[in-house]
């Protein structure tokens, strides 16, 4: 049912912008869509069906951008987003695409053949809690991007990103010619047992067991039908009893 809600919301979207002729696309590949805008600019769109720690999003951006490709981010709603004006507790890799959108997401949801692509807005309650607000659909004619600096924890920098809002696209860079072989891609290091969890390396206790049970509650294989969802668990049990292991390691003397 994941992927079949998700390619259903891809092959909408590829519809939609192809009609428009705001856009040609140039790959789809279900959760990820290469477009190519009328300007010469390339957006890599991506759906979002399990969880994305900040660290992926930020390999994801950083890979994007230094192919000149622009990021847009759309989650799936019904999956991680509670009712219209509820409130709500975002995990930490939620609030990392918050930053990137100016305390807004991109969500898709799939009802049969109601096919929506709508922003959601977050209003803030407190320092945790949010009440979401789900906008209209969004104009698939204002797909538009731009550079946006960002000072978010472990997404620090300045990133090439795409919306619905309109932006207009600076002058697209001219590639330079390589004289020399093309370097070899980085290998993606594996994320540590704090990245999978969201967390940061001096979180406390009390809110490490806390960002775990969250998680544990939204990734059982009992309550999460997702084909992903077995092997989710296991990295998150395993990623927590790390910590825990490494909290109660003896520290060593002065």
């Amino acid at each position: 049912m994941v992927r079949f809600d998700t390619y259903n919301a891809s092959a909408h979207l590829v519809r939609q912008l192809e009609s428009s002729g705001v856009a040609t696309v140039t790959h789809d590949g279900g959760d990820t869509v290469l477009v190519k805008l009328t300007s010469g600019h390339e957006v890599s769109i991506h759906l979002i069906e399990t969880i994305i720690p900040p660290y992926e999003l930020k390999l994801n951006l950083i890979e994007n951008a230094e192919n000149d490709i622009y990021s847009l981010f759309v989650l799936w709603g019904d999956m991680f987003l509670p009712h219209d004006n509820e409130v709500f507790q975002p995990d930490p890799w939620m609030h990392a695409l918050m930053s990137l959108y100016n305390g807004k997401l991109y969500a898709f949801d799939v009802y049969g053949k109601d096919i929506r692509i709508f922003p959601t807005y977050f209003e803030p309650i407190d320092l945790l809690h949010y009440r979401i607000h789900y906008g209209g659909d969004v104009d698939v004619t204002k797909l538009g991007c731009g550079s946006f600096d960002m000072a978010y924890p472990d997404l620090s920098g300045s990133w090439l990103v795409a919306d619905f809002t309109g932006a207009t696209p600076p002058p697209k860079r001219q590639k330079k010619q390589e004289a020399h072989a093309a370097k070899p891609a980085p290998r993606k290091r594996p994320p540590t047992p704090w990245e999978i969890l969201g967390i940061a390396k001096t979180t406390e206790r009390d809110e490490i067991k806390r960002a775990y049970r969250r998680l544990a509650r939204r990734y059982h294989p009992d309550l999460n039908p997702s084909r992903e969802a077995h092997d989710l668990m296991q990295a998150l049990n395993n990623a927590y009893q790390r910590i825990l292991d490494e909290l109660d390691a003896p520290q060593p003397k002065p």
